[in-house]
């Protein structure tokens, strides 16, 4: 029974991919800044621009491992998501010097 739960509440878990797979509508939107500003371990780490010259806010966290850092863009205009990135941060790779962009995925809004 434990190992069932389990399973499906690994498969309820949102995945980045589902990020960009499809657009969220702005009450789904809405819903998941709601939920991220209820978790402990997402921070507001300032302002930046965005690879295509948009203004944005970045909320943040790392990874259990230590090893990245997972960040949302967000609108200060429109509250919405721009992009979504992870940060490699560790120092355990030799492919790739630390800090290093790993993942990026932004959304064309206009």
């Amino acid at each position: 029974m434990l190992a069932r739960t389990q399973a499906r509440a690994q498969r309820s878990k949102p995945s980045r991919s589902s990020w960009t797979e499809q657009a969220l509508v702005p009450t789904q939107e809405a819903a998941l800044l709601g939920y991220l500003a209820t978790l402990t371990d997402i921070e507001m780490v300032g302002q930046t621009t965005d690879r295509l010259g948009r203004s944005a806010f970045v909320l943040s966290t790392q990874r259990g491992d230590g090893e990245y850092a997972d960040s949302i863009l967000i609108s200060p205009e429109q509250g919405v998501f721009l992009a979504v990135e992870t940060i490699y941060t560790g120092n355990s790779r030799t492919d790739v010097r630390s800090p290093a962009v790993v993942s990026y995925y932004a959304w064309n809004r206009n």
